[in-house]
């Protein structure tokens, strides 16, 4: 949040923040957190397939209310097959299957140890962009994701509760 202000302050304004939006984008980051600390603490005990099925149950009673107020507005029959397979794609692959194996690898890793490996995302994401979308990587996206790689591998090298970082 402190950067977009002083961005947009530095630009002379161009460059305009909604402060509410950013507040919405830290209260999603601060759920996701804590959803991912009782995922890992559940799937530990419970296993990983009953966490994801209450996490996915959960969401979509959340989501009910904002569902049921646009599909009044929505043409369903205008949606492509296309559509309808990425909803499909993003529903079994990216959120069952995907939190299926990330509560599994916080049940037998830790949060402590597994969480860190979850920063490597935007890096994938950076090495994947120039093959699929044709995006120029630029000297600080790659120094970012060098900063990345590197906390990654300290985390993972020196974890919190580890004897090492209890003697430092």
């Amino acid at each position: 949040v402190l950067i977009t202000l002083v961005h947009s302050e530095t630009a002379g304004g161009a460059y305009t923040s909604s402060i509410g939006g950013d507040l919405i984008i830290f209260g999603g980051c601060f759920l996701c957190a804590a959803g991912y600390v009782a995922g890992g603490t559940l799937s530990s005990s419970y296993g990983a397939l009953p966490t994801t099925l209450w996490g996915l149950t959960i969401a979509l009673t959340i989501l009910i209310p904002s569902m049921i107020y646009l599909a009044a507005d929505t043409a369903w029959t205008a949606v492509p097959f296309s559509g309808w397979a990425a909803i499909g794609w993003l529903a079994f692959f990216s959120s069952f299957l995907g939190y299926l194996l990330w509560y599994y690898a916080l049940g037998q890793g830790g949060i402590e140890k597994i969480g860190s490996w979850q920063l490597l995302q935007p890096v994938l994401s950076l090495v994947a962009a120039p093959i699929i979308l044709g995006e120029l990587l630029t000297v600080p996206l790659i120094t970012v994701g060098l900063i990345i790689i590197v906390g990654t591998y300290i985390a993972q090298r020196n974890p919190l509760g580890s004897e090492e970082s209890q003697r430092n």
